[in-house]
């Protein structure tokens, strides 16, 4: 999450977020109870499951995002 969205929806008064330009990018989990979930939360962890794996597939190498061609603006579409 960006620092300044962070701020919108989580104002604070006297704090300040600072983004850290050269951090790694933060990686974020669904983690959820199995046991108690009801059909809404298994629908939304497979929607967040099957966000996440086409966002990998399309940004893997080879595909039209992930490919180094297109990220250099090679003209080829």
């Amino acid at each position: 999450m960006r620092p300044e969205v962070v701020a919108d929806y989580y104002p604070w008064p006297g704090l300040a977020f600072v983004p850290i330009r050269d951090a790694a990018p933060s990686r974020w989990a669904l983690v959820r109870r199995t046991a108690a979930g009801s059909p809404l939360i298994r629908a939304f962890a497979e929607t967040v499951s099957d966000v996440v794996d086409a966002t990998q597939r399309d940004n893997a190498p080879g595909t039209a995002l992930g490919s180094d061609s297109s990220r250099k603006g090679s003209g080829t579409s």
